[in-house]
């Protein structure tokens, strides 16, 4: 009886720690793991990837910030422009509110942004300035996503090419900035 309850015990112990390596071997490494990729570093293909999805399918950024939900559109995340994305505005009582340029171009866009400060956009609402990002935005519903979907929002973003396109500031509430 004895021998019976140690082989059991055995087992039992091999099998729990069987299962532990194998749920820990699952929970890293893989193509769609983060190591390497945003925050710490270069954004993964797999974030990318993700990241087009989500902008295209779920988000529907392009719904103001123009491109007609074709990323060779060379209006792309453009933002607000009388002729390419005229539909990029909005008046929400007394305010006008006009779709940001999200594309990488540094002087009218989020090409100086870091990773975190769009990720910051995203979660926070908040530009690196700390002014509140006009509405409609939505900014609620991006911060119950993920972390990682967030960080694949950040790695396409920040993979798309450039557009220069100044667009006029919004004329939000008090304590909202032109974004």
């Amino acid at each position: 009886m004895k021998r019976n309850t140690v082989r059991f015990a055995t087992i039992m112990g091999a099998g729990t720690a069987l299962v532990a390596g194998v749920s820990l071997w699952g929970c890293g490494g893989g193509s769609d793991s983060n190591t390497g990729g945003l925050p710490a570093g270069k954004a993964t293909r797999a974030q990318v990837v993700r990241g087009r999805y989500l902008v295209t399918a779920v988000g529907d950024c392009t719904g103001c910030h123009g491109g007609n939900n074709n990323p060779g559109d060379p209006n792309w995340l453009a933002g607000y422009s009388a002729t390419n994305n005229p539909t990029g505005t909005f008046q929400i009582g007394p305010f006008k509110t006009n779709a940001a340029k999200i594309t990488q171009d540094t002087a009218t866009g989020i090409g100086s942004w870091s990773s975190q400060d769009i990720f910051n956009a995203l979660r926070n609402g908040k530009d690196p300035q700390g002014s509140f990002l006009c509405p409609p935005m939505p900014w609620t519903t991006f911060r119950n996503m993920t972390d990682s979907d967030i960080w694949s929002l950040v790695a396409y973003l920040q993979s798309i090419k450039p557009v220069s396109n100044a667009v006029t500031p919004s004329q939000g509430p008090p304590g909202a900035g032109g974004k």
